[in-house]
């Protein structure tokens, strides 16, 4: 099972990952059968590849940084993020969200699920 420090480091370099639009190395921090829900009762993208696809479908138009403190409990990390949507043409668009994730015993993620709902996204500033 990874440490708490390791599941840090994970989620750290995660959130690094996501803002730089990096979908291969994100999906690279999979399980090869890992899920992705993001937002919680959206589509569940399941498998390696179907990560990917998601995590491309947002390169260049999300960016996220870690609001508070990352709660670490046996194998699994919780962490508060603010993240930036920037659809062309679009005002940039803010979210909260809550990133429950789970890992296998080698420290990959096993399943991701975000914690937001659409419906309070807010206005840029």
């Amino acid at each position: 099972m990874p440490s708490a420090d390791e599941i840090r480091e994970t989620l750290v370099h995660y959130v690094e990952r996501l803002s730089a639009g990096d979908a291969d190395t994100i999906a690279d921090l999979y399980t090869e059968d890992g899920s992705a829900e993001d937002p919680v009762g959206g589509p569940v993208n399941q498998g390696r590849e179907a990560v990917r696809a998601f995590y491309a479908a947002m390169s260049g138009v999300l960016t996220a940084e870690i609001s508070g403190p990352i709660c670490v409990a046996r194998n699994t990390g919780v962490m508060p993020l603010v993240a930036c949507l920037q659809l062309p043409g679009k005002p940039a668009r803010w979210l909260d969200a809550i990133d429950l994730v789970e890992f296998d015993d080698s420290g990959l993620i096993r399943s991701l699920r975000a914690y937001w709902n659409p419906a309070e996204m807010r206005d840029a500033r």
